[in-house]
Order: C-alpha cells, then sequence, then structure tokens
C-alpha cells in the first residue's frame, strides 16, 4: 500500500487525517479564518477557491496562498476548485480549470491539488493530473455526488477508475437518501481498501445520516476526513475539535 507523505504527515497510516476546509469569499474572510483553524492544529487545511470573489485574478489567489502559508506554517494546503453539479460554488470551463490548476501546482505554497476526475474526458483529465505531478504536487481525485449514493459495484467502478488515471488519493462523497446508503458507501469503502486499493482512499457519506462514515474511517478504509471551524463546506461536517477527540478514542 502507497502512502502519501505530505509535510510532517503520512496520509494512509493510522488515524484518518482531519482537514479543515476555507469557504469565505474575500482575502480579510479567508485570513481570519485560516487564524481561527490553526488554533485546533488539523492535519490539513482544504482552501475551496470556487468561493473566492476574485479568482479570475491569480495575482489575488497567490496573494491569499502567501497568506495561508505564513499562518499554516507547515500544515498541508489543499487546493480545490470545485464546480457547481458536483456541490461547489461556481462554475469554470475546463480550460480554465486546467489553467488555474496547473499555475497553482507550481506555487510551494500549495501541497495537493483535487482534480474532478469526471469533469471531462479521462484522456483530458490523465493529463492535466500529469502535468500537476511533474511539478512536484499531489493530486486527490474526486467524485462527489449530492442526490443519491451510487449502489455498490458503481461505486468500485468509479474508485478503480479514478486510481487507474494516477491520482495519489481517491476520494468520492455521496449523498445519503437512507440509512441503507450509508452502509453501502461503508461496504463499497471496505471493499475497495482490502480488494482493490494501493494508494490512500477517502469515502465520506454526507448529510445527517452520513455523520458517522466521518469518524469510523480506521475501521473502514478511509484515511482523510473533513471537519469544521465554523463555516462547513459539505453537509454532516462537525466541530474539528469534537472529531479530534472522537478519532483518539476509536483509535
Amino acid at each position: 500500500m502507497k502512502t502519501v507523505k505530505v509535510g510532517n504527515i503520512i496520509i494512509g497510516e493510522g488515524k484518518p487525517k482531519i482537514c479543515v476546509p476555507i469557504v469565505e469569499r474575500d482575502i480579510e474572510g479567508i485570513v481570519n479564518a485560516a487564524e481561527n483553524i490553526v488554533q485546533v492544529s488539523p492535519d490539513i487545511v482544504e482552501w475551496r477557491v470556487d468561493f473566492f470573489d476574485q479568482i479570475d485574478s491569480f495575482e489575488a489567489v497567490k496573494e491569499v496562498l502567501f497568506n495561508l502559508r505564513k499562518i499554516l506554517k507547515e500544515i498541508p494546503i489543499l487546493f480545490t476548485f470545485r464546480i457547481k453539479c458536483e456541490g461547489g460554488n461556481r462554475d469554470i470551463s475546463f480550460e480554465d480549470y486546467s489553467k488555474l490548476l496547473i499555475e497553482a501546482s507550481k506555487m510551494k505554497d500549495v501541497d495537493l491539488i483535487d482534480v474532478q476526475t469526471f469533469f471531462e474526458s479521462s484522456e483530458n483529465i490523465i493529463k492535466l493530473v500529469n502535468k500537476i505531478k511533474s511539478n512536484g504536487t499531489f493530486v486527490i481525485g474526486s467524485y462527489h455526488n449530492f442526490d443519491m449514493t451510487l449502489p455498490k459495484n458503481e461505486l468500485l467502478e468509479k474508485m478503480k477508475k479514478m486510481q487507474k488515471i494516477g491520482v495519489d488519493i481517491v476520494k468520492t462523497a455521496l449523498m445519503p437518501n437512507n440509512k441503507h446508503d450509508v452502509i453501502e458507501l461503508l461496504d463499497a469503502t471496505l471493499t475497495m481498501k482490502e480488494k482493490y486499493s494501493d494508494r490512500p482512499l477517502v469515502t465520506m457519506s454526507m448529510g445527517k445520516d452520513g455523520v458517522v462514515s466521518r469518524i469510523c474511517g480506521e475501521c473502514f478504509g478511509s484515511d482523510i476526513t473533513f471537519a469544521a471551524v465554523g463555516k462547513t463546506s459539505a453537509p454532516g461536517q462537525i466541530e474539528a475539535e469534537d472529531l479530534k477527540r472522537i478519532l483518539e478514542v476509536l483509535g
């Protein structure tokens, strides 16, 4: 099993790593959020760039990343632009999406980049992933569905395809319509981990019913879990300090 060492943490080893998102819209809000988040010492901080009002200016993006690195110090930064159909704040052309992610991958302030692996054709996604990795940045390949939970076999095919594309970490987040959907996701996670996965895996079931999936990753095979400090980026996220205590007890 491959692991991903980023900063001082090893993803794919030990307890699931806690990632806290920043979803503020302006530089001042992002800086304030980072200053609050650093107090709880998460393993990773995700900047959700799709919420940023000045996304059209890469100079402004660089300014934010500079400030985040100064505040977060050695805490790894995950750079994410989520499109609307996968639960994001805005849409973007694939051309602009690729340019943004490639430019971000060149910056030493960015440690990991989220790539939506079903945004475009596999050929184009593979090119994007390879370019980002060639710049020395890890890639989290992701698939989100805010409407439903796929059947286990379909979910396994999605995860295996992401792995085949060559991402460093495979991530899936699905919305359950009932508690059985949560079990479906956990079952798929365990099967993927035991039979097919050769790298870190991240899965979660969203919403109130799915909260249990955010705390039991060590049991079923999910290596990162997302928590909140203030604002959430997805339904079902719980406070980071609470989650940290729960993971310590379960571990």
